[in-house]
């Protein structure tokens, strides 16, 4: 990250042609915005951009399918009709990622690799549009690029560009609605913008539902920033046009919801989030070292430098160029709303760190910018405080990512679990499991066909011997086992544990079970 403008010498503040509002002095014109493109700078993004494909794409064959990968698979395959229905049956997603996903099997077919390549892309031009963004935030130089360094190695956005879900791709678009806030305070009266605004906004609320609250939370900025009051108002209506186009679809998942008794019954395994779980999500956007207090540590810097980036620019700037405000809407009030909803009395159960991947990227932008101006603040020694604070940034981005490379793979082996479950008992035992969303949906579409059933309600229907995969520490399935184990059954086999590379707790065992007397199938 090179630092020569840093050093250069500047007032704070420069009045603009209309004599209505101070910028900083190193606010870049048009040229200076397209340079930024060019020379060095755009040879460090393509050095950001290998890295970042690099890192995403070196473990992605050892990376096993999991069961909510499973489901965007069987989707994804389906005849259109057909797949409507089962997303609105399964009620956890609006279509549109799905629909995007089914475009993309049919041009590069199902397989693994073919339902994560829109999550690869996505994840990728997120790279890109957190230096566009960098770029129009208030007397901001190298903040774009640092930030996209940061995202490259960040290991929860690695993940989640990995995943067959909709969470690279929701992020983006949330992303998008700073880069739109960003025109429409420069260009307020143009149609095409409010018409993308409108749109980008449909497509947010039809992707993720708690989309709707980031597309709130930009909103707030808007209304918080020092723009006409038109600006505002047609904010405020694309915004309401958004939530009445996606009545239609609460209209048809309303007889859903009320069938699965609402999201409270539906989502309960996830149980209720602790301030640890807030506390994560922030610290997540510089990434969680592996030592005691670690991820206190980093959640205390990053909410120091996104204050640094409220603070230490004029008000005046920071008004006019709402950029900054809705980054900071954007990280900060949905993961907050959300947290509130599930907890009590509400009690929904909607908190989880991949529902907040958006907050994550814009803390990135946020902690960029509040470090490069609190470096400004140190008049000589600017350039080398940056480069310090840029150091101990992308140590903390790379130590983790590194960590996270060394113990692959970072989901559960379900392709080998298939592949035991197929080469060891193909003509021995029935298989059945505890889980047939998270195990056997997964393991069945290694396997190619049902190799796994669910375990059945009614013992009578077991056979005298046959392969239970099930997981040891989860509490909802372990009565399962425990009730076998009350009627008789008793494990004849030493279990194999199947774990992710940290040596995860909630993986999976296999064990065969018997009836007493009974004759083991050669």
């Amino acid at each position: 990250m090179h630092t020569r403008s840093l050093t250069r010498t500047a007032s704070l503040t420069t009045t603009s042609q209309e004599g209505t509002a101070s910028y900083p002095s190193s606010m870049k014109s048009g040229d200076e915005s397209r340079s930024m493109w060019s020379g060095r700078n755009a040879l460090i993004l393509l050095l950001i951009i290998a890295v970042g494909v690099a890192v995403r794409v070196v473990s992605l064959r050892h990376e096993a399918l999991d069961g909510d990968e499973a489901f965007s698979y069987n989707v994804a395959v389906l005849p259109l009709h057909d797949a409507l229905v089962k997303i609105s049956n399964d009620l956890v997603h609006p279509p549109f990622h799905y629909l995007v996903l089914k475009a993309g099997v049919d041009l590069w077919g199902a397989s693994a690799l073919g339902i994560r390549i829109w999550s690869l892309l996505f994840g990728i031009a997120t790279l890109i549009l957190v230096v566009s963004i960098g770029g129009k935030l208030p007397g901001a130089r190298y903040t774009g690029l640092l930030a996209a360094a940061l995202l490259a190695l960040n290991e929860t956005h690695i993940f989640f560009s990995q995943q067959a879900r909709s969470y690279a791709m929701y992020a983006f678009l949330v992303l998008l609605l700073v880069e739109w806030v960003a025109r429409i305070s420069r260009e307020q009266r143009s149609p095409r913008l409010w018409v993308a605004g409108a749109a980008l906004m449909i497509v947010l609320v039809y992707t993720h539902y708690v989309a709707a609250i980031y597309v709130l939370a930009a909103a707030i900025a808007v209304f918080a920033s020092k723009l006409p009051a038109r600006t505002k108002l047609l904010t405020f209506g694309i915004g309401a046009l958004a939530a009445l186009s996606f009545l239609p679809w609460l209209a048809i998942e309303a007889k859903v919801y009320k069938a699965k008794q609402g999201f409270g019954k539906h989502l309960e395994w996830q149980g209720h989030p602790h301030f640890y779980e807030l506390k994560d999500i922030w610290a997540s956007a510089l990434g969680v070292m592996n030592f005691k207090g670690a991820t206190t540590l980093v959640f205390l810097l990053a909410i120091l430098l996104a204050l640094a980036a409220l603070k230490y620019i004029p008000k005046q700037s920071l008004l006019v160029s709402p950029a900054v405000v809705t980054l900071f809407s954007l990280a900060f009030i949905p993961p907050i709303v959300v947290f509130l909803l599930s907890v009590p009395p509400l009690d929904l159960p909607l908190f989880g760190l991949r529902h907040h991947l958006p907050s994550i990227v814009a803390l990135v932008i946020l902690c960029s910018y509040g470090l490069e101006v609190l470096a400004l603040r140190f008049g000589e020694n600017r350039a080398r405080v940056f480069a310090i604070g840029s150091i101990l940034l992308l140590g903390i981005a790379g130590v983790t990512c590194a960590n996270g490379l060394a113990h692959l793979p970072a989901r559960y082996p379900y392709d080998r679990i298939a592949h035991d479950v197929q080469a060891n008992f193909a003509k021995g035992p029935e298989a059945f499991t505890t889980w047939p969303y998270g195990i056997g949906a997964p393991v069945n579409l290694y396997c190619g066909t049902r190799c796994v059933e669910p375990l059945p309600a009614d013992e009578s229907r077991l056979p005298s011997t046959f392969v239970l995969l099930y997981r040891p520490r989860a509490e909802q399935e372990m009565p399962y086992y425990k009730r076998l184990i009350r009627d008789g059954y008793s494990p004849i086999s030493t279990p194999v544990y199947y774990t992710d590379g940290r040596h995860g707790i909630w993986g999976t065992s296999i064990v065969v079970m018997q009836r007493p007397g009974s004759v083991v199938a050669k």
